[in-house]
């Protein structure tokens, strides 16, 4: 009886690969050792971080590199240059999808 209780909580526990002491493990990557406070899967919790660093890396931002963005430390020429662009550019298009909106309602 006792051999089979033993079996039960070793299998929910995992030996932690800092202080080789047994601790109790949901199977989650955040679950830290109650002895040393390290996580019980480093490896896997470092190479998720690397592919979550690479991600954030590869992920296109766009208000970051449109060239009309307006930065908190432009001075304030550039910065009402970039409104005024921004609203020329918001009326043209504005226009153009009009224009479009009516070619494709006449000839349907």
């Amino acid at each position: 009886m006792t051999a089979n209780l033993y079996h039960t909580t070793m299998s929910q526990q995992k030996l932690c690969p800092h202080c080789s002491l047994w601790s109790p493990w949901n199977g989650h990557i955040d679950d830290k050792c109650l002895h040393c406070s390290e996580y019980l899967k480093l490896a896997e919790r470092i190479d998720q971080e690397e592919k979550e660093q690479k991600r954030r890396k590869l992920e296109f931002n766009f208000r970051e590199r449109f060239p009309l963005s307006i930065k908190a430390d432009d001075p304030w020429w550039i910065k009402g240059s970039k409104q005024a662009i921004y609203a020329v550019y918001f009326v043209f298009m504005s226009i153009m999808v009009t224009i479009l909106w009516i070619v494709f309602w006449l000839a349907t």
